[in-house]
C-alpha cells in the first residue's frame, strides 16, 4: 500500500512511528532469511503483514475510520497488523524463551510470544516503551483460540491514562488476518506434508484455504464479504479428465472451508455490531468457472484426492497421498488402471531440480511425518522404496523409468485394496457363514477406523449377493439396490475408538474415529451401523451372538500386528467371551496387505520415537504422564472446558493415552490378504498347527518383499 492512502489514518508524526516499526519487522524478518523455515506452515512475513493491514483499510473505510475511531486506535491497528506475528521467527522465540522450540510448539504459541517479545524487546520491534504493553495485549487476541470475551473492553495507555477500545480493535485485527487468502501463500509439495503432518487442525485449513480460494471481495457498506472459489475447466483435448473429477469434491471442500470462515467472523461478529461502526453479518460464497492450465488442475486433483487426511487419519490414504505427490513433483498424474500422463514439457536442466524437489519431500516425511506416526509400518516401507527410485532416477537420468516404478506402486495399492474386497467374499463364502439360509443375520464388531475392513465387509456382502445371482458380476452390483437391500443381513457394532478422539477449544470434535466408520459404512449402503462406548464391549458379546471381530492394521510380522490402543482390549475381551463359554466364535480376523509387512523390529520402532506435543491444551499446562517405553498421544480426548481443564492442571492429575497395542499373531483365527486367506488358530487338540500356519502366512507375505 502506497504511503499516500495509510496516511489518511495517521498525522505525520503517527506515520513516521509506523514506518519505523515497519522498518524494525522488515529487520527481523531479514535476520530469519537464513533460519530454517517452519515446517509445513503458511509463510508469516513482510507480504502477510501488508495483506492484513490492506485488508484493515477495506473492514474499515477511510471516512469511517476518520470519524469513528481515534488516530491512537487507527495507529494501533496498523501497527499491530505487523507485530501480530512476530512469535513465527525462530529468533524471535529464541530471544523469548531462551531455548529453540519444536516447529508445532512455535506456531501453538506464537501469539503468546508475539506479546511476550513486544514487551521484553520493544526497542527491536520499533515500538516506544508507553505503547508496549497496549500492543501485546491487542496481539495476543489475535487468534480464534484466544478467548477475545477475555480481553478488556478499554485499555489504559501512557503517563495520561488515556483509554482506548482494545477489544473492538482486536475483533477487527482478527478478522482482518482471517482474511488473508491467497495461494502466494502455499507450495504443492509442503500442502500435502502439511495433510499428513500431524500439525493443529487449525493449520490445516489455513492450507486448504489458500488452495481454492481466488479472492475475497470486503463490502462494508452491504456488510458482507464474499469468497470467491475457483471452478477449474479443462480443454476438452487435454491429455486426462479432471474437471468432472474436481468439481464433485470441490464442494465438500468449499463447505469445510465456508465453516471455518464463518466461525472466524462469528468470534467478534456481536463485538463489531455492538459498536456500530463497520461491522459485517454474514459470508457468501461464489464460484469463478476458468480454464487452468493441466499443472494447476493436477494440483487440485492431489487437493481433493489427499483432503480426506484432513478428516481422518487413514494409513491407506497416506501411502496414495505420498505417491500423487511424487509424481506430481516429477511432472506426472498417475491413474489406478493406466499409464501415468505427462502435464508438463521437458526442459533443460530440469531433471535435477526435480530430484530435488524429490528428496526434499522424502526427507521431510522422513524426518516430520514418520517420527510424528511411528506405527504406520507401510509408510515407512513406501517411503524406503521412493527414495531408492530416486537414487536411480539421479544416475540413469531416466524420468520415464521413474515414474513407471512409481505408477507401479500405485497401481499396486488400488489393486491390493480391491483384491481385499475379491478375497473376504471367497473366505466368507468357504469357510465361514454361507448357509442355506436367506434369513440369516450376521454380527460384526469394528474397532479401530480401516478402509481394508471396509473392504473386507463390503466382500462379505459381495458373497451374499454373488450365493444367490451365482451369474452376476461383481461390477453389476457394486453401489447399486443389489448391496442396499443385502447389507440388511449385517448388523456393525463400532466402537466409538476413544483414545483417537480429537477436540479442540469450544468443545469442537475434530476427529472421531467411531462417527467416521459409521458414515464410511453408510455411504458403502450398510443399514444397521450401531455405535456403542468402547467400556460396553463387554455387554455386547454376552447379549449378542456375535460372528466376527474384524481389525485392520498398521503393520505385521511373525510375532504380532500392531493397531492403534485398544485393540488389545477389544481382542483378548472376545478371546475371554468365546473360551469362557466354549464357543467357536466371535472368530477374530484381520484385514491387510503385504505393504504392511514389518522388516524391522516393532519395539525398537516405538521406544526411539519420542512423543510429541501438538496439542494446543497446552496453554493450560495440562501435564502428561510419559514413560521412555511407551509412545502416548499427547492430546486431550475429551471435552474442552477451560474450567475443567484448569482443575485438572491445579489438581496435578496427569493425561496418559497410549498409542499402538500388539496383539500376537496367535491370537487370530483368520487373516485376509490381497493374496488369500489364511487360517492362523490350529485346532485345539493340535496347537502346533497354529505355528505352522503362522509360518506359511509369512512365508507367503515375503514373496516380492
Amino acid at each position: 500500500m502506497s504511503k499516500n492512502d495509510w496516511t489518511t489514518w495517521l498525522s505525520k508524526t503517527k506515520s513516521e512511528y509506523l514506518i519505523q516499526i515497519r522498518d524494525a519487522v522488515q529487520a527481523l524478518h531479514n535476520l530469519s532469511e537464513n533460519e530454517k523455515p517452519l515446517a509445513f506452515y503458511t509463510p508469516h512475513g513482510p507480504t502477510h503483514f501488508q495483506m492484513v493491514e490492506d485488508n484493515l483499510h477495506k473492514l474499515i473505510p477511510d471516512a469511517v475510520a476518520e470519524n469513528e475511531l481515534d488516530e491512537e486506535e487507527r495507529f494501533y491497528l496498523l501497527a499491530s497488523a505487523w507485530l501480530h506475528d512476530l512469535g513465527m521467527y525462530r529468533s524471535v522465540v529464541f530471544d523469548v524463551y531462551g531455548e529453540h522450540l519444536e516447529d508445532n510448539e512455535i506456531r501453538e504459541k506464537h501469539h503468546l510470544t508475539s506479546a511476550r517479545f513486544i514487551t521484553s524487546h520493544f526497542d527491536k520491534c520499533g515500538v516506544k516503551e508507553i505503547d508496549k504493553e497496549f500492543l501485546a495485549t491487542l496481539c495476543m487476541y489475535h487468534r480464534r483460540k484466544e478467548n477475545i470475551e477475555a480481553c478488556p473492553t478499554m485499555k489504559s495507555v501512557g503517563v495520561n491514562n488515556k483509554s482506548f477500545r482494545i477489544k473492538l480493535l482486536a475483533a477487527y485485527l482478527r478478522l482482518a488476518d482471517s482474511l488473508d487468502i491467497g495461494s502466494y501463500r502455499t507450495t504443492t509439495p509442503a500442502y500435502a506434508i502439511c495433510l499428513a503432518y500431524n500439525i493443529p487442525q487449525e493449520s490445516k485449513m489455513h492450507w486448504i484455504k489458500n488452495r481454492v480460494i481466488s479472492g475475497v471481495f470486503i463490502d462494508a457498506d452491504s456488510h458482507k464479504i464474499r469468497v470467491e472459489f475457483s471452478e477449474p475447466k479443462m480443454d476438452d483435448k487435454s491429455s486426462f479428465n479432471t474437471s468432472k473429477f474436481i468439481n464433485e469434491k470441490l464442494d465438500y471442500v468449499i463447505d469445510l472451508v465456508m465453516q471455518d470462515l464463518h466461525e472466524e467472523l462469528n468470534s467478534v461478529k456481536q463485538i463489531l455490531v455492538s459498536y456500530g461502526i463497520s461491522y459485517f453479518l454474514e459470508i457468501i460464497q461464489t464460484k469463478n468457472a476458468e480454464f487452468v492450465s493441466e499443472q494447476t488442475a493436477n494440483d487440485l486433483v492431489e487437493m481433493v484426492a489427499n483432503y480426506d487426511i484432513l478428516v481422518h487419519p487413514s494409513a491407506s490414504k497416506l501411502l496414495e497421498m505420498i505417491l500423487l505427490t511424487v509424481a506430481n513433483i516429477s511432472g506426472y498424474h498417475l491413474n489406478k488402471y493406466d499409464k501415468p500422463q505427462k502435464y508438463t514439457s521437458s526442459k533443460n536442466g530440469i531433471l535435477s531440480k526435480i530430484v530435488r524437489e524429490l528428496k526434499d519431500f522424502l526427507s521431510k516425511i522422513n524426518t516430520e511425518l514418520v517420527s510424528s506416526r511411528p506405527c504406520h509400518y507401510g509408510l515407512t516401507n513406501l517411503i524406503r522404496s521412493c527414495e531408492e527410485y530416486v537414487d536411480l532416477l539421479e544416475s540413469n537420468k531416466n524420468i520415464g523409468d521413474f515414474i513407471d516404478k512409481v505408477s507401479c506402486l500405485y497401481s499396486a495399492h488400488h489393486k491390493y485394496r480391491q483384491n481385499i474386497r475379491l478375497q473376504s467374499s471367497s473366505f466368507f463364502e468357504k469357510k465361514y457363514l454361507i448357509e442355506n439360509n436367506e434369513n440369516k443375520k450376521f454380527y460384526i464388531v469394528l474397532y479401530g477406523y480401516s478402509e481394508l475392513a471396509i473392504k473386507a465387509i463390503c466382500g462379505f456382502r459381495d458373497s451374499l449377493i454373488l450365493a444367490k445371482y451365482p451369474d452376476a458380476k461383481p461390477r453389476d452390483f457394486y453401489d447399486n439396490k443389489f448391496e442396499t437391500d443385502f447389507s440388511d443381513h449385517f448388523t456393525i457394532f463400532i466402537c466409538e475408538g476413544q483414545p483417537k478422539t480429537i477436540t479442540a477449544p469450544q468443545d469442537k470434535l475434530i476427529y472421531h474415529d467411531g462417527i467416521r466408520y459409521a458414515e464410511a459404512l453408510r455411504q458403502r449402503n450398510f443399514s444397521n451401523v450401531i455405535m456403542i462406548p468402547d467400556a460396553t464391549i463387554g455387554n455386547i458379546y454376552k447379549n449378542f451372538d456375535i460372528d466376527l471381530i474384524l481389525v485392520g492394521a498398521n503393520g505385521f510380522d511373525r510375532e504380532c500386528f500392531v493397531h492403534s490402543s485398544g485393540h488389545a482390549s477389544i481382542i483378548n475381551l472376545g478371546l475371554y467371551h468365546k473360551i469362557s463359554n466354549n464357543k467357536s466364535k466371535p472368530l477374530i480376523v484381520l484385514a491387510t496387505t503385504k505393504e504392511k509387512f514389518m522388516t524391522h523390529d516393532p519395539e525398537k520402532q516405538t521406544k526411539k520415537s519420542k512423543n510429541v506435543t501438538t496439542d494446543s491444551s497446552n496453554e493450560f499446562n495440562i501435564s502428561f504422564f510419559e514413560d521412555n517405553n511407551v509412545e502416548s498421544r499427547e492430546k486431550v480426548w475429551f471435552l474442552r472446558d477451560i474450567q475443567v481443564l484448569k482443575r485438572l492442571c491445579n489438581n496435578s492429575i496427569a493425561l496418559f493415552n497410549p498409542r499402538e497395542d500388539q496383539i500376537p499373531i496367535r491370537d487370530l483365527d483368520f487373516i485376509i490378504t490381497e493374496n488369500g486367506w489364511y487360517q492362523i488358530k490350529g485346532s485345539p487338540e493340535k496347537s502346533e498347527s497354529t505355528q505352522q500356519n503362522i509360518d506359511d502366512f509369512i512365508t507367503a507375505q515375503q514373496v516380492d518383499q
